[in-house]
């Protein structure tokens, strides 16, 4: 299977936190890391959360988007940060 994106990071917003799946290259040829993050949402914790990302070299993201409680996630994200949303 062709990897499409090497460091990639999956969002799960509920009222209280925030889980975060990275998945990233192994220590072996062909594997897979998997690491999941938990944060609060507050919006420091959410500078925090994509300074985070970045220091794993996270290029994009993905969020589950079904509930209110996303918007300001997305709204909120650092302009600064050079992951892309999908």
């Amino acid at each position: 299977m062709k990897v499409l994106y090497e460091r990639v990071a999956g969002i799960d917003v509920h009222k209280d936190m925030i889980k975060v799946g990275i998945r990233s290259p192994g220590d072996k040829l062909w594997t897979r890391r998997s690491e999941v993050l938990q944060y609060r949402t507050f919006y420091g914790v959410l500078q925090q959360m994509a300074a985070d990302l970045r220091e794993r070299g996270v290029t994009h993201v993905v969020m589950e988007a079904s509930g209110v409680y996303t918007e300001p996630v997305y709204t909120r994200w650092p302009s600064e940060t050079s992951m892309r949303w999908r």
